[in-house]
């Protein structure tokens, strides 16, 4: 199973995800960026940038 990456990011800074976690496909990953989006907008905007274990960009959740 791959391991993704989630990024997080508000308008000054970004924190980078170094450790990842292992999910089943892309579509998961999807849906655990939203959560992370939906739990943490609750007090300021950020944006999930969802990335492989390569680095490679793979969606951004605003």
């Amino acid at each position: 199973m791959p391991r993704f990456y989630f990024h997080i990011s508000n308008d000054t800074e970004t924190l980078r995800d170094e450790k990842g976690i292992i999910l089943d496909d892309t579509a998961a990953a999807a849906a655990y960026a939203r959560r992370i989006v939906r739990e943490i907008a609750v007090t300021e905007k950020v944006s999930v940038l969802v990335t492989d274990a390569d680095g490679q960009a793979l969606m951004r959740v605003p």
